[in-house]
């Protein structure tokens, strides 16, 4: 029996996550605590979702530098015997990729298109990265699939809102020829997409952990632009759901 055997028949379930934009998404699952998992410092898919263009062959070099990452994440934890991918927009592997991978694999994105289908939103509006809301994403693509029509902001804003995440909200940027903080900046790109949408928008999906903070802010302003839309915590819902799979059987991970 190989060691990562051993350690998954003796400690249950074992999480790794890949995926993050930045080193304070990490953090903020960890600050949620109750479940334990590892993953990598550094991501080869980190940069890439953070400065290059979201284009058909991009997405490909993109698919490639996930499945490095969770190559190293095998090879660094060989006990991890379950995956999570931190970014929706990295969903990109096919179900025959994941199976190969000997890992069972939870998807964020079907969290959400559940959740939708329970509460019955037919329009959402998605805060992420380029890679989460462009028309290609496999979250875009699976909503549509469940007849969800998403709703994302003019593609003039999605790589300064990229940017924002990337930087876990700690950058500014100049708009408009005001510099504005990035919370402010979404904030207001978030006004732009539910004025747009002309009172339609049923919910509006965060994305990304490192957008979460934006969460008490929009709810501030939830007379002046946000009165009758729905907030969804999707990286808090994922994690929710990734406790209800696993804290039952995790025991504390090897050193």
């Amino acid at each position: 029996m190989s060691i990562a055997e051993c350690f998954n028949a003796v400690a249950g379930k074992r999480l790794a996550v890949v995926g993050f934009l930045s080193k304070e998404g990490a953090k903020d699952y960890d600050y949620r605590g109750g479940l334990e998992f590892n993953s990598l410092r550094t991501e080869r898919t980190r940069e890439f979702l953070a400065k290059e263009e979201c284009t058909l062959e991009n997405l490909e070099r993109l698919r490639a530098a996930l499945q490095a990452d969770i190559a190293t994440l095998q090879c660094q934890y060989p006990w991890a015997n379950c995956l999570a991918i931190a970014t929706p927009g990295l969903e990109l592997l096919t179900n025959e990729e994941l199976e190969s991978l000997k890992l069972e694999f939870f998807s964020q994105i079907q969290v959400l298109t559940d959740c939708c289908v329970e509460r019955k939103f037919t329009r959402v509006g998605l805060l992420g990265t380029t890679w989460d809301v462009c028309s290609s994403s496999p979250l875009f693509v699976a909503l549509k699939q469940q007849g969800i029509e998403p709703l994302v902001l003019d593609v003039s804003y999605h790589a300064p809102v990229t940017a924002c995440a990337a930087g876990a909200l700690h950058n500014y940027i100049q708009h408009q020829g005001r510099m504005l903080s990035a919370d402010e900046y979404c904030v207001e790109a978030v006004g732009q997409m539910i004025h747009a949408a002309c009172g339609t928008m049923q919910a509006l999906v965060i994305c990304n952990p490192e957008l979460r903070p934006l969460m008490s802010l929009l709810r501030s302003k939830r007379k002046q632009v946000f009165a009758r839309t729905t907030i969804i915590d999707l990286p808090g819902l994922y994690w929710d759901f990734l406790s209800k799979q696993l804290s039952q059987s995790q025991e504390k991970s090897p050193s």
